[in-house]
């Protein structure tokens, strides 16, 4: 049950965040071409690679907060 709760705290904080950059990058750039989606997309794709190279080579991520971090991307 932990790591369920993990994973949806992750979630959330994931969502919020992507709807944020999302509405920034709209204002900075218009709605002519979704912009907003393209960079979230590509930015939580790069950090994601980030994170799971760190994960996989080092301790410095537990699998749960790996869990947490990278399940239920959109991307």
């Amino acid at each position: 049950m932990p790591r369920f709760l993990w994973v949806c705290l992750g979630g959330a904080a994931g969502t919020g965040a992507r709807y944020l950059m999302s509405g920034w990058v709209l204002q900075r750039l218009g709605g002519s071409f979704p912009y907003g989606t393209l960079s979230v997309n590509v930015l939580g794709s790069f950090i994601d690679g980030v994170l799971m190279q760190v994960a996989l080579t080092t301790e410095f991520l537990s699998p749960t907060l790996r869990l947490a971090l990278t399940t239920g991307r959109e991307s």
